[in-house]
């Protein structure tokens, strides 16, 4: 029954019996009266319950409707963040990729003109040609010189390009002193060029064996270089294996107060760079070295050591032990000669001071307990000085 239909009823009941009030429900006359309007207030008390159940059943569909909307609004809300999160992505994506197509073009281009350089610089090189003069051959070689220097500055790890250099330094067109200071440019544009440390340890090589020295300032200049190279490039493997290489030609040279400025420095270094596992490893180096000659180890039993150049390895220079175990060995064959036998203050001198950098390990790794390389290093210095301690006699 709709709304309608009930009030119209509802207004006849009323006309039909003007005695009754408005509410249906309480009659004002006695008799037929009185039980017809009860039957009617009945009537209209259910009309009543059927209107309310109509008003409540609007609202429900009112409040629903607008709860609709209100899922609607929500709804376009979320897609509208949704709608923005993907351009966002897609964006980024392309971005992402356009960088990616125009880095891999530039290397491209970069290594295409490389190549085209070196090739027309090979071939100059190479080019037999009876006619050239004296002067032609010389500007042969200053070109080359000047492409393989530009080469460098852009790609410091090409191989062909350091192999012209070293040819140009055979030749005689480029002096070794002045490739070094080239080096000195291009290690500081590219700290870590495996192939670049190994053509200055090569020109040193060469300088050595020829000379059978290096000065104090040439020791002090390698190091010098291989501390900004360690200080651009953290944990700088091949700047370290070359200082390495230093210390220990220094060592064979007889350069004493060089190992030992280096143990100081490389000491210094540990203490603020405490995750540069390769420095503490040079530092156990220079500590090898400045043991074996505190306790006066002789060079009659040289031991081989892969980073000294064997054109310097003669039987008069002594030459730094390998290892901590190949020291014990040469010193306890050592002992056994009476004539050279080991000195009781030498070795306790050479105890205290691997004691005293045991003790500095110890307190970096208490500083700082969650670094492994020092972890490592502390156990590597105790069982130096336990090695050491074994030479003493008992």
């Amino acid at each position: 029954m709709n709304g309608d239909s009930a009030f119209e009823r509802l207004a006849a009941l009323l006309q039909e019996h003007p005695d009754i009030d408005e509410a249906g429900i309480v009659p004002m006359v006695e008799g037929d009266v009185q039980q017809s309007c009860v039957v009617e207030g009945c009537k209209l008390a259910l009309l009543a319950s059927e209107l309310k159940d109509l008003y409540l059943s609007s609202k429900r569909r009112l409040y629903g409707n607008r709860r609709m909307k209100r899922d609607h609004a929500a709804d376009a809300a979320v897609d509208a963040a949704v709608d923005a999160a993907v351009d966002a992505a897609v964006d980024a994506a392309v971005d992402a990729a356009v960088d990616a197509a125009v880095d891999a073009a530039v290397d491209a281009a970069v290594d295409a003109a490389v190549d085209a350089a070196v090739d027309a610089a090979v071939d100059a090189a190479v080019e037999d040609d009876t006619g050239d003069s004296r002067s032609s051959a010389d500007n042969s070689g200053a070109s080359r010189d000047s492409a393989s220097r530009i080469l460098l500055l852009v790609n410091g790890n090409h191989y062909d390009v350091w192999n012209m250099r070293k040819q140009l330094v055979l030749d005689g067109v480029v002096s070794w002193q002045a490739d070094l200071a080239f080096l000195d440019v291009v290690l500081t544009l590219h700290p870590k060029t495996a192939v670049g440390w190994a053509h200055r340890q090569w020109l040193l090589q060469r300088h050595v064996r020829r000379d059978k020295r290096l000065s104090v300032a040439e020791l002090e200049h390698e190091a010098r270089v291989c501390a900004r190279a360690s200080e651009q490039h953290p944990k700088n493997y091949y700047a370290w294996s070359h200082r390495l290489f230093v210390l220990q030609t220094a060592y064979v040279l007889g350069n004493h107060a060089h190992v030992d400025a280096e143990l100081e420095r490389a000491a210094a270094w540990v203490k603020s760079h405490v995750s540069d596992y390769s420095s503490m490893h040079f530092l156990q180096a220079a500590l090898l070295c400045t043991v074996a000659r505190r306790i006066g180890l002789s060079s009659s039993r040289p031991s081989s050591s892969p980073s000294v150049p064997d054109t310097i390895n003669t039987a008069a220079t002594p030459t730094p032990p390998a290892t901590w175990q190949a020291l014990v060995t040469q010193a306890q064959a050592q002992q056994q000669d009476e004539s050279s036998a080991l000195a009781d203050p030498n070795l306790h001198s050479a105890c205290e001071l691997l004691l005293k950098h045991v003790r500095a390990a110890e307190k970096l790794r208490d500083t700082y307990p969650q670094q492994q390389a020092l972890q490592q290093h502390v156990v590597a210095l105790a069982r130096a000085a336990a090695a050491i301690e074994s030479l003493r006699p008992r």
